[in-house]
């Protein structure tokens, strides 16, 4: 692995650490604002091309937010993010990769790391780096993806 690409990974494990003790802490501690709290982060995902994504392996659940749907160019009111509708959006050539990394990431706790190709609806291919973990309670993977192109300005 290049030493840009580890930094770039790291970014990313920093950037998911921060915003999910980010979004906790509004919880705890703004629960009052919570709506507030929730649309600041939603504004600081779509400022930088990035989006985050909970998927309840059990339940086969997949939850994006707003910024998901910008990445991917889905609209939440025609499009359901569904586990076979990501894996449907993925490059064909990186679908086996990123399937083998989510079933590592939930079945060993593995971090989840990948570069990876997305086809958006009108034929366009565009890079995303994504970054995930797996719940304490093994139910989830909470993870984020951001837009390759916005993390190159930093290398």
């Amino acid at each position: 692995m290049s030493k840009a690409r580890l930094r770039v990974s790291e970014l990313l494990h920093v950037l998911l650490l921060v915003l999910v003790g980010a979004s906790l802490g509004g919880y705890i501690f703004e629960k009052g604002h919570r709506k507030s709290a929730h649309e600041r982060m939603e504004l600081a995902f779509h400022s930088g091309r990035a989006g985050w994504w909970v998927f309840n392996v059990r339940k086969n659940q997949l939850e994006w937010s707003d910024g998901m749907f910008d990445l991917y160019q889905q609209k939440p009111e025609s499009w359901e993010p569904t586990y076979a509708g990501f894996i449907n959006s993925v490059h064909p050539e990186d679908r086996v990769e990123v399937t083998s990394l989510l079933e590592e990431c939930y079945t060993k706790g593995t971090p989840y790391r990948v570069g990876f190709r997305i086809v958006w609806p009108d034929g366009q291919v565009h890079k995303i780096l994504a970054s995930g973990e797996r719940s304490h309670d093994g139910r989830y993977i909470v993870g984020i993806n951001i837009e390759d192109s916005m993390l190159r300005v930093y290398e």
